[in-house]
């Protein structure tokens, strides 16, 4: 009877577990799908910056020669 128990206590556990694993994946998922506009942006301007570097670079490099 108490093996019985302790196993329907584990199997009550573990589905709280899961679906407390489940709303947090799906906040998670929600916030990543708010934000990649945003990361993606900041990407692009940044990289927009290095190329913008690597030109300047490229200037003084062909001028010292």
């Amino acid at each position: 009877m108490k093996d019985r128990q302790q196993a329907a206590a584990l199997r009550a556990k573990k589905q709280r577990i899961a679906r407390q694993l489940k709303k947090t994946t799906k906040a998670h998922t929600m916030y990543t799908r708010a934000a990649r506009p945003y990361l993606d942006a900041q990407k692009l301007l940044q990289r927009k910056e290095r190329l913008e570097k690597l030109d300047e670079l490229r200037k003084l490099y062909a001028a010292a020669e």
